[in-house]
């Protein structure tokens, strides 16, 4: 699910996003960072869909972070928050992750 939901959302995005769901996933992003403080968010979007029956927003960020070696790497982040009737629910994302730079084999993750 989690590969067709990304798939889906790499396929069709809205620009420019802000918004509680795309604050709460950078939070979570900048939780994960080995150097917190060097992210840097370069896009975010957001995307309504429906998939295989169930809504979701999905959030997408394209970040930079510092690397252990200390080199910036470009890299994604993907959060889903379920939605009912429209609107997602009071409660947090339900499947999140990052995608860190395919080229460096330093992670910018704890």
């Amino acid at each position: 699910m989690r590969k067709l939901t990304a798939l889906l959302f790499l396929a069709v995005t809205g620009c420019g996003a802000s918004g509680p769901q795309v604050d709460q996933c950078e939070q979570w992003v900048i939780a994960k960072l080995r150097s917190p403080q060097s992210y840097d968010a370069q896009q975010r979007r957001q995307k309504d869909l429906t998939v295989s029956g169930r809504e979701i927003r999905m959030v997408r960020i394209y970040f930079t972070a510092t690397s252990k070696s200390g080199q910036s790497q470009l890299n994604q982040a993907m959060c889903s928050f379920p939605m009912r009737n429209g609107q997602v629910g009071p409660q947090s994302f339900s499947d999140s992750f990052i995608v860190p730079d395919a080229t460096s084999p330093q992670s910018v993750l704890k």
